[in-house]
């Protein structure tokens, strides 16, 4: 992946949830000056050489495994320090995009260091490799993968910052911990324990992070697993179900059951399980 591939993209293809702009490598990043940013999200980072990147009046040092995404319309600038700078980047939009960024909590600029890029080269070779296919759904699947790659590229910034209390990775061994114990009743208490943390701040971690409560996640769980096991092969009654999934009182099993999901657990057996 030497070099730049920009997509044509027809109006339907316009419609698609993630549509890949434009990607490629340098082996000497050239230097750019944007005083009115970007028109779309772009990703950018080091894999040898050192640069500058200036951005809120700030300067950045970027270099190896280092790199900073922007939204739309973020004035910026960067440019070598020592050659060869190399650099690989994406640029994307999409019907989605910013919602997808947002839930992601990406701000509209920021620089990450640690990551494992030669990880998420490998995404974006598997993007350059789709997107110079000549095929008629090569903009679907590049819109697949461009999703694909947002994720992991969230992963991989929360995992080379794993200290940062936004971010999901925080919380994550508290929801193992949830969905390991689901079934008995753990309490708040129990949840904060696991990352030694206070109830009131592990609240405050989920909210930031998945915009739900504690509660809400077990709620959210608990349900789920009931799911799975009302139309298992064991075929379990209303009552098996909600003590099997954590309600030790049927009735609000059922009450729980049919907020959640608009029906109640027997009809919700009739529908995904004949007999």
């Amino acid at each position: 992946m030497k070099k730049a591939v920009f997509s044509m993209v027809t109006e339907e293809e316009r419609k698609l949830p993630f549509v890949l702009e434009s990607i490629g490598s340098r082996t000497n990043q050239e230097h750019i000056v944007r005083p009115d940013g970007y028109p779309n999200f772009h990703w950018l980072h080091c894999t040898s050489g050192t640069g500058t990147l200036i951005v809120g009046n700030r300067e950045y040092l970027i270099n190896p495994n280092t790199g900073f995404f922007f939204f739309p319309g973020i004035p910026h600038e960067y440019f070598a320090l020592t050659e060869p700078w190399e650099t690989y980047w994406i640029t994307f939009s999409g019907h989605t995009a910013m919602y997808t960024v947002e839930i992601l909590k990406f701000k509209p600029y920021g620089v990450y260091t640690n990551l494992d890029t030669a990880f998420l080269g490998s995404l974006l070779k598997e993007i350059y490799n789709e997107a110079v296919v000549s095929s008629p759904f090569r903009a679907f699947t590049c819109s697949h993968l461009v999703y694909r790659f947002i994720v992991e590229l969230r992963n991989c910034i929360d995992t080379s910052a794993s200290g940062h209390r936004n971010y999901p990775v925080r919380i994550q061994p508290v929801i193992s911990f949830i969905e390991s114990n689901y079934n008995k009743t753990p309490s708040l208490e129990d949840m904060a324990a696991v990352i030694g943390v206070t109830t009131r701040h592990l609240c405050r971690l989920f909210k930031q992070s998945l915009n739900i409560t504690p509660f809400d996640y077990l709620t959210g769980y608990r349900i789920k697993k009931a799911k799975e096991i009302l139309i298992s092969e064991s075929n379990p009654t209303i009552k098996e179900a909600a003590e099997m999934s954590g309600y030790h009182n049927t009735s609000y099993f059922c009450s729980v059951f049919k907020e959640k999901e608009g029906l109640t657990p027997l009809e919700f057996k009739r529908i995904h399980k004949s007999g």
